[in-house]
């Protein structure tokens, strides 16, 4: 599970077949040894992962919902890669292929987590006062 973690949050720091956050606890040469007796080595990137991309700090609204609306840009993301390999579905709210799509899976979500008359603007409003107040504490 930790291997699926690192995949997860650092997917541009791994191959996704990367012995590194697999085989977290094992020496790689000890893995190429072990993984060629078992005639399994050929499935795996033995390759020292490393950073590929420098962070980018994003502070307005307009570069966040730029990047996010900007479907050609956004369905590229290393991150999408991951998340498709834990979340079995055509899409994924804002990552889905097609705002047709976008739209019916967030239809259905707020209809589960929404039921009555009112909910999602609460459930929206609460959002909103979470991230506004945990942005204030961590900026």
């Amino acid at each position: 599970m930790l291997g699926r973690l690192f995949l997860r949050t650092v997917p541009e720091g791994f191959a996704d077949n990367s012995v590194y956050p697999w085989f977290l606890l094992v020496i790689p040469e000890v893995m190429d040894e072990n993984l060629t007796e078992l005639g399994q080595k050929g499935r795996y990137d033995f390759e020292r992962p490393g950073s590929t991309h420098g962070t980018r700090e994003l502070k307005e609204y307009g570069e966040v919902s730029g990047i996010i609306e900007d479907r050609k840009k956004f369905a590229g993301h290393p991150f999408l890669n991951g998340v498709s390999k834990v979340i079995y579905c055509p899409g994924f709210i804002l990552a889905t292929d097609t705002r047709e799509t976008e739209e019916m899976e967030q239809r259905q979500m707020f209809k589960v987590l929404a039921e009555a008359p009112g909910q999602v603007d609460a459930i929206t409003k609460s959002f909103y006062d979470s991230t506004k107040a945990l942005i204030a504490k961590q900026s």
